[in-house]
C-alpha cells in the first residue's frame, strides 16, 4: 500500500518541484531576461556622426554614464532618447541620423552596464538616472522643458513614461511600448505568479495616466514580443491628445529609421501647430 501511494505521489511531486524550479529561475535571472548589454561603444565620430558629443554623468552611488548629445536647428525641439534593452547607442545610428536629419536635437543615454557606461542596470537605479539626465538637460545644457520630447524606445518607454509623468515637458514618444513588464513576462510564464517573482517593474500603463503631454505612440502590428494591443490599451488610458502609429506587417524589431522619421516630423507638426493655436 505505501509503495502505491508513494507511485501516485511521484508524478505530483515532480511536478511541484518543476514549478518550484522555473519560479526559482525567473525570480534568480530576471535582470538576465530584461538587460542584454552590449559592452564597449566607439565614439560616435567614428561612426559618421561627426558633430555629436560625447558627454558623462556622474551619479551619486559613484558609476559614471555616458551619453550622446547633439544640437537641434533653430525651433526645433531635443529629444531625450532611451533606448531598448539590447545593444547600445551605437546600434541605434539610423535613429540618430534620422533625427538630425530632420533637425532635432537629441540627448541619448547608454545605461548602467552598456556601451562605456559602469555598473550594473536595476529598474530603481535606471529611473534614478532618467531623472539625472532630464535634470542634466534642463539645468546644465539649458535646454527648456518646453522643447523637450521624452522618447523611449521598447524597454526605455517605461523610463520615458514615468518621467514624463513626473515631469512638464513637449511631449511623449513611445516606439514599441508594453504595458508592463510583468504583463509581457506572462506570456512566456503565464503559469506562473509573476507579479509576485518580478523585482524589475517597469510599467507604462501604470504612469500614462498621469501624462499630460501630447503622446505619439508607433508599434508594429506583427509585433510578438509586445503585442500591438499592448500600445493600443496604453493610447485608451493617456488622458492626452494621444497620435498613433500601427505600422502593418512590422515585427518588433523590423521599425525602419524612415517609418520613425516621418510619423515623428508628423508629431513634432502637431505639436507647433497646438502652440500657434494657443493650445
Amino acid at each position: 500500500m505505501v509503495k502505491k501511494i508513494r507511485a501516485y505521489l511521484r508524478l505530483p511531486l515532480a511536478l511541484l518541484a518543476a514549478y518550484v524550479l522555473a519560479a526559482g529561475v525567473l525570480f534568480t535571472f530576471q535582470k538576465s531576461f530584461i538587460y542584454v548589454p552590449t559592452a564597449g561603444a566607439a565614439d560616435p565620430a567614428s561612426l559618421g556622426l561627426e558633430d555629436v558629443r560625447v558627454g558623462r554623468l556622474q551619479t551619486k552611488d559613484g558609476e559614471t554614464l555616458e551619453f550622446w548629445s547633439s544640437d537641434p536647428a533653430p525651433g526645433n525641439p531635443t529629444i531625450v532618447f532611451f533606448h531598448g534593452n539590447a545593444g547600445n547607442l551605437m546600434h541605434r545610428i539610423p535613429t540618430f541620423r534620422t533625427f538630425r536629419d530632420r533637425g532635432y536635437g537629441f540627448v541619448a543615454l547608454d545605461y548602467r552596464g552598456y556601451g562605456n557606461s559602469t555598473g550594473k542596470p536595476t529598474a530603481a537605479a535606471l529611473h534614478d538616472d532618467a531623472r539625472l539626465l532630464l535634470k542634466t538637460v534642463t539645468d546644465s545644457m539649458h535646454v527648456p522643458a518646453s522643447s523637450i520630447l521624452l522618447y523611449g524606445e521598447s524597454l526605455g518607454t517605461g523610463l520615458a513614461t514615468r518621467l514624463a509623468s513626473e515631469e512638464d515637458v513637449a511631449g511623449l514618444v513611445l516606439q514599441s511600448p508594453y504595458t508592463s513588464v510583468a504583463d509581457a513576462a506572462r506570456q512566456g510564464f503565464f503559469w506562473l505568479p509573476v507579479g509576485l517573482l518580478l523585482t524589475e517593474t517597469f510599467s507604462n500603463i501604470d504612469y500614462i495616466g498621469q501624462v499630460r503631454e501630447p503622446v505619439l505612440i508607433i508599434h508594429g502590428e506583427d509585433d510578438s514580443l509586445f503585442p500591438v494591443g499592448m500600445a493600443q490599451e496604453i493610447a485608451s488610458k493617456a488622458p492626452s491628445r494621444v497620435t498613433t502609429a500601427y505600422l502593418a506587417g512590422i515585427g518588433h524589431n523590423d521599425m525602419s529609421a524612415l517609418d520613425i522619421g516621418l510619423h515623428l516630423q508628423d508629431f513634432v507638426g502637431l505639436l507647433a501647430a497646438g502652440k500657434s493655436a494657443g493650445e
